[in-house]
């Protein structure tokens, strides 16, 4: 009776409905710069001390892997080429689901403020003043939209979560005719990193919609907000 019970129990716990579950993630990676697929960078994940290359991402920037079995997982991923700054994500799927994740890598600093530089080059510094039925800018979406955006991008420096510094930057620039964002400068201060970052994350920022008057897409300033608290 004991060795029916001990083959019974083995079997059990050899079956296929209690094996752990696996999911499959599949990472999309583009540059927040462009934002075109970035293909070629090397995706490693750290599992306890192991770090495991996971693969390459594809042309379309993205990279399936399959039977994953940690319901957190650290990943990194690096441009081999080194023209975008290293990401690393803390990956956390509780419920093992099948799951999308996108990402969108920064420039290095070298290359960002060139890009940024070129960016502004393109655009006069000055606004038009026509205000006749005027509509303002806005982003595409809406506000909330927006600050997702925001959230989602934005780097907290490290010094100023060691120091505990939060606050409020208030950031200018100019939203032109074709809805990009350009000549971003601090309008009002909150601390030296996070102006720094402030200002990077609004560079980045996708078009918006830009403000009209009688119809016709006009340049103008517009001075965004930004809140930095490490309670969020």
């Amino acid at each position: 009776m004991q060795k029916l019970l001990f083959i019974i129990t083995a079997l059990l716990l050899s079956s296929p409905l209690l094996a752990a579950k696996t999911y499959q993630l599949t990472l999309k990676v583009t540059s927040l710069a462009t934002h075109s697929a970035l293909s070629g960078l090397n995706v490693i994940a750290i599992i306890g001390e192991q770090k495991i290359k996971m693969g390459q991402t594809d042309q379309n920037g993205e990279l399936l892997m399959l039977d994953l079995k940690e319901k957190s997982i650290d990943f990194i991923i690096a441009d081999p080429t080194q023209r975008h700054k290293e990401y690393h994500l803390f990956y956390n799927n509780s419920k093992k689901e099948d799951q999308t994740k996108e990402l969108a890598l920064r420039l290095n600093r070298a290359l960002e403020e060139a890009h940024f530089m070129a960016i502004d080059a393109k655009y006069p510094a000055s606004t038009d003043k026509d205000s006749i039925d005027l509509i303002d800018a806005a982003p595409v979406g809406d506000m909330e939209a927006f600050y997702n955006y925001l959230i989602e991008n934005i780097e907290y420096p490290v010094e100023c979560v060691e120091q505990n510094i939060e606050g409020r930057v208030f950031i200018s620039c100019i939203v032109q005719k074709d809805g990009s964002i350009t000549h971003a400068e601090v309008h009002k201060s909150a601390h030296p990193s996070l102006d720094a970052e402030a200002l990077r994350v609004i560079r980045y920022a996708p078009k918006w919609i830009p403000a009209t008057s009688a119809g016709k897409s006009i340049a103008t300033k517009v001075i965004i907000p930004i809140t930095f608290d490490l309670m969020n």
